[in-house]
């Protein structure tokens, strides 16, 4: 917006028009930033019964230079070890317990956030009061207002902590396995619906293939004479049906040369 004023009246009354004006935007601003601050705290009530109906960590906080907690749910305590009120008054800042590296994953998917696409998901790791790491899976959606301008984010957070222990250990247990069978004196391969997932370097050498890539995604089949492949492939669902863990198959390999 801008202004073009000819010089009709003496310079005292130009004062007078600009003093009004610029009072006129001032006033204008300030209707504008009452207006956001009736939604937000309209939002803080909608909010705050919603939680009382989740086991889940709620939260409402404005967008600025720091996330400011406009609301939070009581169980805060439970979950980080502070209480709602430590949160609100600013006297513990929740983008401070985000595990610093892991800051700029919620950071930049917060600030991604388009009017089209305003709900997100993601995981990221807290620390709590006792300084226990937390794995949180945050999700939330934009609130924006009549410009498409970001203002708020209204979030909830869930304990996932030992779903992630869990699948650590599974990870580690999975390459204990393939340590296990990568040493084995004969050759072993991992199948699923007749696909080779894994296999270790005796099965390479056994059946001539220099590369673990060459062998992943080929069927079992291809390593078995055909005369066999009806025997075989009744053995191997026979296996599957009755969840047996061990069974003796003969048939005659077949080697890439």
């Amino acid at each position: 917006m801008f202004i073009i004023l000819y010089q009709l009246f003496d310079i005292s009354l130009m004062i007078i028009f600009l003093l009004i004006f610029l009072l006129l935007l001032l006033f204008l601003k300030l209707k504008h930033t009452q207006k956001q601050l009736h939604d937000i705290e309209f939002q803080k009530k909608v909010f705050s019964k919603v939680q009382k109906n989740s086991s889940q960590l709620t939260c409402l906080f404005t967008i600025d230079r720091k996330y400011n907690i406009k609301y939070i749910s009581a169980n805060a305590q439970e979950l980080l070890g502070y209480s709602q009120n430590l949160f609100i008054s600013k006297k513990i800042l929740y983008h401070e317990l985000i595990i610093e590296e892991d800051r700029s994953i919620i950071y930049n998917t917060i600030n991604n956030l388009t009017v089209q696409r305003n709900f997100y998901v993601v995981n990221y790791r807290v620390k709590s009061s006792t300084q226990k790491i937390i794995w949180i899976l945050e999700q939330g959606y934009g609130i924006f207002d009549k410009k498409g301008k970001l203002i708020a984010v209204e979030a909830m957070f869930t304990d996932i902590s030992y779903s992630k222990e869990m699948e650590q250990k599974m990870l580690e247990s999975e390459n204990k396995a393939k340590i296990l069978i990568e040493n084995s004196p004969i050759a072993i391969c991992l199948i699923s619906d007749l696909k080779i997932n894994y296999c270790n370097s005796i099965f390479l050498k056994q059946f001539g293939y220099k590369n673990y890539k060459d062998v992943i995604d080929m069927s079992i089949l291809d390593f078995v004479h055909y005369d066999y492949h009806q025997s075989f492939t009744k053995a191997l669902n026979s296996l599957e049906a009755n969840s047996q863990l061990q069974k003796e198959i003969e048939a005659i390999g077949i080697g890439k040369n």
